[in-house]
């Protein structure tokens, strides 16, 4: 149950940082942390899916 709640927070983060990396025009420090998070939030995602395959 706690995994399928990680999961699915994880995907709002990505969406949010994607849509907030595709608002936004100029490319600075922001974009970095974004971009940051969305790979963070990715590899939890292939972790937690590589655990439950197990």
């Amino acid at each position: 149950m706690l995994r399928v709640i990680v999961v699915i927070q994880s995907l709002v983060i990505i969406l949010l940082a994607v849509a907030l990396l595709l608002s936004r025009k100029n490319f600075d420090s922001l974009n970095v942390v974004l971009i940051m998070m969305i790979v963070s939030q990715l590899l939890l995602l292939v972790y937690l899916i590589k655990l439950g395959n197990q």
